[in-house]
């Protein structure tokens, strides 16, 4: 019973992912120049990175399977930069939400507004992804084209078709850069993905079933 225990709790401690690591970097819209260490010493994992002229569109079910953490961070930054161009951070829900393919479409969390058009419906700022400060305009074709009060508040990457991403921050006409990254990071809790759950149900049915066979050879040794 107690080896049968043990596998229960192992289950959820040792085969489950809970969280990414501890959490201390939250920032609140938008942030500039920020060192890559303040990020992954806050407890935020890179899961994802390519340069400017890699599809964002045929990464995205790469993206969605690799961060798996209850929140996420768009950034940016030259090749090789110690420094993150430009970064904002959301829930995995909000980051993911999209608000509608018109060019003015967002909606705000944490301090950014945020828009995500997984496909390109024909309208006027369907298929891309990213953010800007709350509050300013936008000017989404599709990508956000806008300068408004913030421009180097502004990341956007394509997914439709076979482009890349646009712009990170007030530099612009990235689509083809092989100078600039993209990153998305993870934190938070992880959600299990399915064959996470067949590992974890597999391990436990073999705890059990060691722990069967160790009581009837008790058993066993005892009645001899």
């Amino acid at each position: 019973m107690r080896s049968a225990r043990g596998a229960m709790l192992c289950l959820a401690a040792c085969v489950l992912p809970v969280s990414v690591a501890a959490q201390s970097y939250n920032p609140v819209g938008p942030q500039t120049n920020v060192p890559v260490s303040t990020v992954e010493g806050g407890g935020w994992v890179e899961c994802f990175s390519s340069t400017y002229d890699a599809a964002t569109g045929e990464d995205l079910a790469t993206i969605q399977a690799q961060c798996t953490g209850s929140r996420l961070m768009l950034a940016c930054a030259p090749v090789g930069a110690t420094d993150l161009t430009l970064l904002s951070q959301a829930t995995a829900a909000e980051a993911f939400t999209d608000p509608g393919v018109g060019s003015t479409d967002s909606h705000v969390a944490n301090g950014a507004q945020w828009y995500f058009n997984a496909d390109d419906a024909g309208g006027s700022g369907s298929g891309s992804w990213g953010f800007a400060a709350a509050g300013d305009s936008l000017s989404r074709d599709n990508c956000d084209t806008a300068t408004g009060a913030s421009p180097e508040l502004r990341l956007c990457w394509h997914l439709n078709g076979d482009a890349g991403g646009y712009r990170c921050g007030s530099t612009e006409d990235l689509n083809g850069s092989t100078a600039w990254v993209k990153y998305v990071y993870t934190a938070g809790a992880v959600v299990p993905t399915m064959n996470q759950w067949q590992i974890a149900l597999v391990a436990l049915l073999m705890s059990i079933a060691a722990a069967a066979l160790l009581r009837r050879r008790s058993t066993g040794a005892a009645l001899s």
